[in-house]
């Protein structure tokens, strides 16, 4: 037996559990990261066909902030050539993204021809 070494003494010991500590707020453990909001806000613009990069998209705190002209990927539909069109189809990207788990708000910060109802 190598020196300073004892069997006995860990065999007589027992196993305590391990604790983890409990989260500040029930809701703020549930609640996605910022960057995951991100990337669930970027899923959901190219499932509609808008180019991401030409816009800047943030999330603080689950309120989403999207910077930017919305344009719309080769082959995607245009959102329309009238006001009521394109004011639906951004209507619809605020629901959309709204809807994501976590997210609280959606800012658009768009030229007023895009901009839709906030």
């Amino acid at each position: 037996m190598a020196k300073g070494k004892s069997h006995s003494s860990a065999a007589g010991r027992t196993a305590r559990p391990v604790v983890s500590p409990p989260a500040e707020r029930a809701d703020q453990a549930e609640a996605p990261a910022d960057f995951a909001i991100n990337a669930r806000v970027r899923q959901v613009l190219t499932r509609r066909w808008v180019r991401t990069d030409g816009l800047e998209v943030g999330t603080t705190a689950g309120v989403v902030l999207i910077k930017g002209r919305i344009e719309r990927e080769p082959g995607g539909l245009a959102p329309g050539g009238d006001g009521d069109a394109g004011d639906r189809f951004v209507r619809r990207l605020r629901s959309e993204i709204k809807a994501i788990p976590g997210v609280t708000d959606v800012v658009m910060e768009i030229p007023s021809a895009e901009r839709g109802a906030r």
